[in-house]
C-alpha cells in the first residue's frame, strides 16, 4: 500500500483550476465491443437458475427523476462545500469509477490503483498488485458494506476467438470483493466463467472486462451481485452461492449476434433488472420470475432508434442507467445523450440542444431529492424534472473532464463523489 500525504484543494484555488477549463474531451477507451460480440450458441444453461438478488445496491434508490411537474429545486452552490485531491496529491491519473460503502469510506479506481478515503480522513491511500490485487486495470468499483468494495478488470482479448484462449488469457480479468482487515486486503475473487457442459466442454469464459459492479445490499435479494460486462451480464447469486453468467439483449447485423459491452444495470422498484448495452437495454423479470437469472427479458429497448439516435449506426452505446422510485428509467449513452423512459413507456430525450454540454454521457446518479446527477464530459449536470437545471465544471472548481458520480446515501444532508480526468472532487454540503 502507498500512503501520500494528504491535503486539500479548496475553492479559494478555484481560479487556478479554471485555466484547466479548455481541456478537450478525452474520449471513452474503449467505446468499441471488446471480446466476444459476435453470436452465441444456446445461451443459457451454465449454472442452474438464478439466484436471488433485486432490491437495494445502486439500483431502485430513491427519488422520482423523471418529467416531474414544473419542479424547482434551489441550485447548488460548491463553494466552501467542495474538496479536491488531484496530482499534488498523488492522483495523477484519470479516475475511472467513483463509490462509497455504507460505512462513508470512498472507493476510487484509476487503472493502475485501488484509492481508499477512509472516513473522516483527508489522505488516500493506494492499493495494487503489491497489496494482493490482480494484475490487471481496475475499471469499476462498487462499495459494500463497511471497508469493503467491489473490483472490476480489464481482462485480455488477443484476438476475436475468446473460446480458443489458454487459461492464462481466459481467466484474466472479471471482479473481486475486498474487505479491508487491519490495513490488509481480503480478497474473494468472482470467476465469470461457466463450468464445462455438453455444449462448452472445456467451459465457457468470454466475459472478462466488468464496467459495472451492482452490490444488492437489502431486500429478499441481498447479498446478490449484478456484473455488467464485455459482451453481457452476470451474477454472483447468494441463493446458490455461485457465479452465474450470461444474458443479454442483442441484435442480427447481417450473420453476426451483435451485443457489445454492457456498463448499464439497475434494480428496479419491484427487484427486476434493467441491463443496458452497446445494441439494446432489456429488463430482466429476475424478481417476478422468483429470483430467476434466466427470466425472460421484457421489455427490449431500442432506446434511440433510427430517426433518433444521433450515433451514424444507430447504436445506443449506453454507458449507465439510474431507476427511479416511479418505476421510470434515466438511460445515459456516450454519444446520444440522455433519455427517460416514463413508466408508461413512452421516452423523452435530452441532448446539447437541451443544454447538455457533451452528448457523450459517462455515468449516472440519481440524489434523494429527486434531482439527477450526469457526468457529462465538459460538466456535471444536474436534471431536475426532466430538464436541465445546473451545469458545473472548471468555473465552479470541477477540472478536467467528469468521468464518474455517485451519491453517497450514507451521508447527510447530501455527499456527491465526483471522478474527473484531473483527480477526485468530493461536494458535502446541502
Amino acid at each position: 500500500m502507498r500512503r501520500r500525504a494528504g491535503g486539500l484543494w479548496l475553492v479559494a484555488l478555484a481560479l487556478v483550476l479554471g485555466a484547466c477549463g479548455d481541456d478537450p474531451v478525452e474520449t471513452l477507451d474503449p467505446v468499441v465491443p471488446q471480446g466476444g460480440s459476435g453470436g452465441d450458441a444456446g445461451e443459457g444453461g451454465s449454472g442452474g437458475e438464478g439466484g436471488a438478488g433485486g432490491q437495494g445496491g445502486e439500483g431502485g434508490e430513491g427519488g422520482t427523476g423523471g418529467d416531474g411537474g414544473g419542479e424547482i429545486l434551489p441550485p447548488i452552490e460548491l463553494g466552501e462545500h467542495l474538496r479536491r485531491w488531484g496530482p499534488d496529491q498523488g492522483i495523477r491519473r484519470r479516475v475511472w469509477s467513483v463509490s462509497a460503502d455504507r460505512g462513508g469510506n470512498v472507493w476510487a479506481a484509476d487503472l493502475e490503483s485501488l484509492l481508499l478515503l477512509r472516513r473522516g480522513s483527508e489522505t488516500w491511500e493506494f492499493f495494487t498488485e503489491e497489496d494482493g490485487l490482480l494484475p490487471y486495470p481496475i475499471l469499476s468499483v462498487a462499495g459494500g458494506e463497511d471497508l469493503e468494495v467491489y473490483v472490476g478488470y480489464e481482462g485480455l482479448f488477443p484476438d476475436d476467438n475468446p473460446f480458443d484462449d489458454p487459461p492464462e488469457i481466459s481467466k484474466s480479468g472479471d471482479v473481486d470483493r475486498i474487505r479491508l482487515r487491519g490495513g490488509a486486503l481480503d480478497r474473494f475473487h468472482y470467476d465469470l466463467s461457466s463450468p464445462p457442459s455438453d455444449l462448452y466442454p472445456e467451459g465457457r469464459d468470454i466475459l472478462r472486462s466488468c464496467y459495472r459492479i451492482v452490490p444488492v445490499l437489502d431486500g429478499p435479494f441481498a447479498g446478490d451481485v449484478w456484473f455488467g460486462c464485455n459482451h453481457g451480464v452476470a451474477m454472483w447469486s447468494a441463493r446458490f452461492q455461485q457465479v452465474i453468467e450470461h444474458l443479454h439483449p442483442a441484435i442480427n447485423i447481417g450473420a453476426s449476434l451483435f451485443t457489445g459491452d454492457f456498463r448499464g444495470i439497475a434494480i428496479a422498484p419491484d427487484g427486476n433488472v434493467w441491463v443496458g448495452g452497446a445494441a439494446r437495454t432489456g429488463l430482466v423479470q429476475y424478481a417476478t420470475e422468483g429470483g430467476n437469472f434466466w427470466a425472460r427479458i421484457s421489455p427490449e429497448l431500442d432506446v434511440w432508434p433510427e430517426g433518433v439516435a444521433l450515433d451514424p449506426e444507430g447504436h445506443d452505446w449506453v454507458m449507465a442507467l439510474a431507476a427511479d422510485d416511479a418505476g421510470g428509467l434515466w438511460v445515459a449513452s456516450f454519444g446520444n445523450g440522455l433519455a427517460y423512459r416514463a413508466p408508461d413507456g413512452s421516452f423523452r430525450y435530452l441532448t446539447t440542444a437541451d443544454g447538455l454540454p457533451d452528448n457523450r454521457i459517462r455515468d449516472l446518479a440519481l440524489d434523494l431529492d429527486g434531482s439527477l446527477w450526469v457526468a457529462a464530459g465538459d460538466g456535471l449536470v444536474r436534471v431536475v424534472g426532466g430538464r436541465v437545471a445546473q451545469v458545473l465544471g472548471a468555473a465552479d472548481g470541477l477540472a478536467g473532464s467528469i468521468t464518474s458520480v455517485f451519491v453517497d446515501r450514507s451521508q447527510s444532508p447530501r455527499r456527491l463523489i465526483i471522478g474527473t480526468t484531473h483527480g477526485i472532487a468530493i461536494y458535502d454540503g446541502p
